[in-house]
């Protein structure tokens, strides 16, 4: 997140770090699903189920969020665990990635659609 972010604060998340975890994780597995298509059980296995539409870099950080999820839930320690500032940069690197790859793939998509009409068809560019 860089100084252009900083409106995006810290306060705007929960202090609480198994909320803001559990509704960063919630979040972006619905982002996935609607927009992309993804499926599976949880935030690893909807990743995989799309990880061909996404960069390395932000499949490698969605499942670094997924990870603390699931250690944050299932274990009683975590070795090294993130910050809340942290662990939000990364949440929000990754939906601003996501957004950016949405926006492109839309954009490209009018820019190639063919419109059916009476008389034939229409490219619109």
């Amino acid at each position: 997140m860089g100084n252009d972010q900083s409106s995006r604060s810290q306060e705007n998340y929960s202090s609480n770090i198994y909320e803001l975890v559990i509704k960063a994780s919630k979040d972006l597995e619905t982002f996935l699903e609607v927009e992309f298509g993804a499926t599976g059980r949880g935030l690893h296995e909807k990743i995989s189920s799309v990880e061909g539409s996404l960069t390395p870099a932000l499949v490698k950080r969605m499942r670094y969020l997924a990870t603390v999820r699931n250690k944050l839930i299932h274990s009683e320690q975590i070795p090294n665990p993130p910050t809340k500032a942290e662990y939000i940069r990364a949440y929000q690197e990754s939906k601003d990635e996501l957004a950016i790859i949405l926006r492109n793939r839309n954009s490209a998509a009018v820019r190639t659609t063919t419109v059916r009409t009476q008389g034939g068809e229409c490219i619109i560019l």
